[in-house]
């Protein structure tokens, strides 16, 4: 039976361990975590080979892919705004028109520059030492493995946008970026050049650097919509705090009546922040406007640990 692409490539970069696994239920996921930190290792070199060492990271910037070069070009008809192929011995990267006009002067351009590193990360699925470069596996994939090829390009891409190293680096030089915060969010977001969601992703989810719960709440009609929803596992707690899909909630549950009330005064204040208590827990609210259109509210939630005494000082 032929190997599809996700399989091809775990095959083609973890080698033997791959095969002497062979017996090991759901291998392909168990193993996605040693081929996470191959493939990362070899974003900082490339990032490193195309002179980006300090942020913003520009994917614009990378030319060159193993021995084949890269060209973009844009359209109007681009499914999911991105896509990449193999035409006259190049990778051709193919980005929505419509990435361009959210791209002017007056918005950060973060979707093009995320779809650009996305589409990127899809040249792992090749063989690039050779040119034209050959696609890793022919077999056709299941909706798992699609799902699993996306996620793992999502996570490079992320990986690309924000490196590790250099985030350590800001983290080193800044240490209030170690607390959870809007302002961090948005220092973090003129430094990297990405979305709110993206600074979420790396420091929640992808490193545990911030113990938090972020949430990005989009505006329809008289609601917001949850689209954004990201737990840290390192907090048992947060998982008792289910997020509703849209605020004001439906349900009558008290944490949900707090983050609705809470929401809705961001939007009226633009910028809101409190402390509320969930079960005998006591928790930090903090939420902003982060963008006009569609209107969008971020929203941070974290276990506040320090004493009564100092609560004073960090509302100031």
């Amino acid at each position: 039976m032929a190997e599809t692409p996700i399989e091809k490539l775990l095959a083609y970069r973890l080698g033997k361990k791959y095969t002497q696994c062979r017996s090991i239920p759901d291998r392909n996921k168990v193993l996605m975590g040693e081929l996470k930190e191959i493939l990362y290792a070899e974003i900082e070199t490339l990032l490193r080979l195309n002179g980006m060492i300090n942020p913003p990271f520009d994917p614009f910037k990378i030319k060159e892919i193993g021995r084949v070069p890269v060209r973009v070009e844009y359209a109007e008809d681009v499914g999911s705004h991105g896509a990449i192929e193999v035409a006259e011995n190049a990778f051709v990267v193919k980005l929505s028109k419509d990435l361009l006009r959210s791209g002017s002067k007056l918005i950060v351009p973060y979707r093009l520059r995320s779809t650009m590193a996305h589409e990127l990360m899809h040249t792992f699925f090749y063989d690039t030492s050779q040119n034209p470069p050959r696609k890793l596996g022919s077999g056709l994939p299941s909706r798992r493995n699609l799902m699993m090829q996306e996620e793992l390009c999502y996570f490079l891409a992320r990986n690309l946008l924000m490196p590790t190293f250099s985030i350590k680096d800001q983290f080193t030089k800044r240490n209030s970026l170690k607390f959870p915060s809007i302002d961090n969010i948005n220092y973090l977001k003129s430094r990297f050049v990405a979305s709110s969601d993206l600074i979420a992703y790396r420091l929640i989810t992808d490193l545990n650097m911030w113990r938090a719960i972020f949430i990005k709440f989009v505006k329809e009609g008289n609601a917001y919509r949850s689209i954004t929803m990201l737990k840290s596992k390192a907090n048992k707690f947060y998982s008792s705090l289910k997020i509703p899909r849209s605020v004001p909630s439906s349900s009558q549950g008290e944490w949900e009546k707090i983050l609705s009330e809470h929401v809705l005064k961001t939007a009226e204040k633009r910028k809101h922040k409190e402390i509320a208590v969930i079960n005998g827990q006591r928790i930090v609210l903090e939420s902003a406007l982060d963008s006009r259109n569609p209107m969008s509210i971020m929203t941070l939630v974290w276990t506040f640990e320090k004493s009564e005494s100092t609560l004073s000082d960090y509302f100031d």
